[in-house]
């Protein structure tokens, strides 16, 4: 193969390394946004997961959880290890270049093959270049497409064990909001009554709930001065009756 033939080859191979690496980039964004579900999906059981109930179900969605989570972080591990930590490599600038090249016509200037001489070199940089740059780009890629597939492997086979645990949680009556509870309801702040002429009413059925009333010193005294002026009335009644 002439080397002409060769250059082109060289060449093709380093833009074709760094378009390989746009592409990994965008393959990363699928991994990424299903990694960020995956997240709010055990932050979702995290939260309704309920441990009042000691049956079995919940030693089995544990375990189920337990090897979800595993292969999880394994997948994290390799898409953190795809998408950091990598370093291309690069042809310099055009001005490092046209540098190069400028020095070459000074050092060859004054022979008469100078012109011949400076292509030469100044192929023979490009092509240095080239065949280091596409070598270790090459070796880049490839170790970025791996960690990548290993992403993608343990991520699907999460979907089992996660879609196990979450049928499990749904199901099995461990969800706090399935889960019967009885109600507290207590009132710790001032009851004002305004119209003192009606009894307070209560809207609604209690059952078997309960309903815990702090006396403050305000609903105290209301209290004691009905109680005050119930009795003042009662005993000054038949007082009235014997004056007349």
């Amino acid at each position: 193969m002439k080397d002409e033939k060769i250059f082109e080859l060289y060449e093709k191979l380093y833009f074709h390394e760094v378009e390989a690496r746009e592409k990994i980039a965008a393959r990363l964004q699928i991994p990424l946004a299903i990694i960020l579900s995956i997240t709010s999906v055990y932050a979702f059981l995290a939260k309704g997961i309920s441990f009042d109930n000691d049956s079995l179900w919940n030693y089995f969605f544990g375990g189920v959880l337990i090897v979800s989570v595993i292969l999880f972080f394994k997948s994290v591990s390799y898409f953190s290890r795809a998408f950091y930590g990598h370093t291309y490599e690069f042809i310099p600038s055009a001005v490092t270049t046209e540098d190069y090249r400028k020095k070459l016509y000074e050092t060859y200037g004054s022979r008469e093959d100078c012109d011949q001489l400076v292509e030469k070199y100044f192929n023979k940089y490009l092509f240095d270049y080239y065949c280091e740059c596409s070598s270790a780009n090459t070796s880049v890629n490839d170790q970025r497409s791996y960690f990548l597939h290993k992403c993608n492997t343990y991520l699907i086979v999460n979907a089992i064990p996660l879609s196990v645990a979450f049928l499990v949680f749904t199901l099995s009556g461990i969800d706090k909001n399935t889960v019967d509870k009885e109600y507290k309801v207590k009132v710790t702040a001032p009851i004002n009554f305004k119209n003192g002429s009606e009894p307070l009413k209560i809207d609604g059925r209690l059952e078997s709930r309960t309903l815990e009333i702090d006396f403050s010193d305000d609903l105290k005294g209301i209290i004691n001065e009905r109680k005050a002026k119930s009795t003042y009335t009662n005993t000054s009644a038949p007082a009235s009756e014997e004056a007349h």
